[in-house]
């Protein structure tokens, strides 16, 4: 009986270590991993944010090369996901969505690794001279015991691939071309009448939105034998926040009787600051930005609604870097 009670004693003794062990646990795990990237932040946050760039530089892809990946329709920015699928345990399957993206500054994801729980996931941006620093980072909380001992060794298991994942980003960023600076020019603009779809959406939507309706606006034109002898545009009539409200738009030379949600629009004629912007639709945000330093520089005052004008058919020329797209700012 003597023995029985000292085995119960060790066993009561050793349960109470194991728990104050676990108890003692961390609940939640970050980790962060950063790099000095010779190269301009728009270049960086274009290889982040479009989850099709990220087999460029994923450290993953290289482990297991049949991986299955599906994207959802949003091709980048916030909305976007993709799932992928592999037989390699070190690869596994899950879902990545981009949950939070402000051009240039940062990106937010969810992970979701098909076990009950998500986690988060992120970059940042940040401007260290003529260099850019990227910090990628990865936070989780632990949802049982067995995460909490996983915890522990958790940063030296994922340390290793980030730190690989941030030199591949460095070396192709560092061999991209660099973004010229954006040449601001005046004009006085004639006017334009148009016909267009005008609509409100989450600007995470809005390439869906733009293909749809100039899906509806091109079949409009067929129809009725319209000349289109300028390129097609959009018009913002608000800031571009969560939500945005905008106009699909193709140029007309006369008024016309339009049907259904096609409206006539008319660009009003006056002094336009404008700029050429080359390459993907995804870097436009810096050009705006552009021409809104030029202008509280020189002291003008934006009197209308902002307006781009597609000149490169995207469906033409697949090279990104050669599309051309004009940006125009109504000013006094």
């Amino acid at each position: 009986m003597k023995i029985l009670r000292k085995i119960v004693i060790w066993l009561v003794a050793i349960f109470i270590i194991v728990f104050g062990i676990t108890f003692a646990l961390p609940t939640s795990v970050y980790m962060e991993r950063s790099i000095t990237i010779n190269s301009q932040a728009e270049i960086v946050f274009d290889q982040l944010n479009n989850f099709k760039n990220m087999q460029n530089w994923s450290p993953w892809h290289d482990i297991d090369t049949t991986t299955i990946y599906t994207y959802n329709e949003i091709p980048e920015g916030v909305g976007a996901s993709y799932k992928w699928k592999s037989n390699d345990p070190n690869v596994g399957s899950g879902m990545m969505t981009i949950i939070k993206s402000k051009p240039f500054e940062y990106i937010e994801t969810e992970l979701d690794f098909n076990r009950g729980n998500t986690s988060l996931a992120g970059y940042k941006l940040e401007p260290a001279g003529e260099y850019t620093k990227l910090i990628w980072w990865f936070a989780h909380n632990f949802s049982s015991q067995f995460e909490r001992y996983m915890g522990l060794i958790f940063e030296i298991m994922l340390a290793p691939d980030y730190e690989k994942g941030l030199e591949n980003i460095k070396e192709i960023c560092e061999n991209m071309p660099s973004i010229e600076k954006t040449k601001i020019e005046i004009t006085d603009f004639p006017g334009q009448l148009y016909i267009g779809i005008k609509d409100k959406c989450p600007i995470s939507e809005i390439g869906i939105k733009m293909g749809e309706f100039y899906g509806e606006l091109m079949g409009f034109v067929q129809k009725t034998g319209i000349q289109m002898t300028k390129p097609p545009f959009s018009v913002y009539f608000s800031e571009p926040t969560d939500v945005i409200e905008f106009a699909a738009c193709i140029p007309i030379e006369d008024e016309i009787k339009t049907e259904g949600r096609i409206i006539v629009g008319k660009i009003k004629k006056g002094k336009m600051a404008v700029a050429k912007h080359f390459g993907n639709y995804n870097q436009l945000p810096l050009t705006y930005q552009s021409i809104t330093n030029w202008i509280m520089e020189n002291n003008k005052t934006i009197v209308g609604p902002l307006w781009e004008e597609y000149i490169t058919d995207p469906m033409v020329e697949k090279d990104t870097s050669k599309w051309l797209t004009k940006v125009y700012f109504p000013i006094e």
